[in-house]
C-alpha cells in the first residue's frame, strides 16, 4: 500500500509505539483505566466543607503555589462540600482557601495548610470576615443525614 518504508523509519515507529504503550497512552488488553487511586474512595481525596453563616453568597477558591482554582459558590446560610482538585492532592505544597463574598469588598484568606490524603478542611464563614476561621480534621466526618439514622433519639429507648 505505501510501499517499502526505509529501515530507519520502521525502527522509529517501533520505538514510538513501544514508548506509547509503556506510558499508558495506548490501552493494553487486560489493563483497565480504573486503577486510578483517587477515583471512588473518599479516603483518597481532600474534602473542603464550607459552613457559610454569612448572609452573602460567597465564591470559594483554593490557592496553591500561586495558582487559584475555583471550588464553587457557597450560598448564604448554607453548608457545602467540595473536593480539592487532583493536582492539589498530588502536590506537597501548602493550600490556602480564599472566600470572596458577592457584594462586599472584604474577603477571607486562610492560613496555609499542608494537607494529606483523607484530610478534611473545614471553613466557617461569618458575616464579619475577620471572625471567619478554618480548621483541618484528619478524618472525614459523616453528614448530619447519615448521623440521624444511627443513634436512638432517646437514651431510654436503648435501655432494656
Amino acid at each position: 500500500m505505501f510501499g517499502k518504508l526505509p529501515i530507519w523509519r520502521t525502527r522509529w515507529l517501533t520505538i514510538l509505539g513501544l514508548g506509547a504503550v509503556a506510558q499508558g497512552v495506548v490501552p493494553v488488553a487486560g489493563h483497565a483505566q480504573s486503577d486510578d487511586p483517587f477515583r471512588g474512595d473518599e479516603r483518597n481525596t481532600i474534602a473542603v466543607v464550607v459552613r457559610n453563616h454569612a448572609f452573602y453568597d460567597t465564591h470559594i477558591y483554593a490557592v496553591q503555589s500561586g495558582i487559584r482554582r475555583s471550588l464553587g459558590l457557597a450560598s448564604g446560610l448554607s453548608e457545602r462540600r467540595y473536593e480539592l482538585p487532583r493536582t492539589f492532592v498530588e502536590s506537597m505544597a501548602a493550600v490556602q482557601l480564599v472566600a470572596e463574598p458577592i457584594g462586599p469588598r472584604a474577603r477571607y484568606v486562610s492560613d496555609p495548610f499542608y494537607l494529606n490524603v483523607g484530610d478534611q478542611l473545614n471553613l466557617t464563614l461569618e458575616n464579619n470576615p475577620v471572625m471567619s476561621y478554618s480548621v483541618v480534621s484528619d478524618q472525614l466526618r459523616p453528614s448530619r443525614d447519615e448521623m440521624d439514622g444511627d443513634a436512638p433519639d432517646d437514651p431510654a429507648d436503648s435501655a432494656p
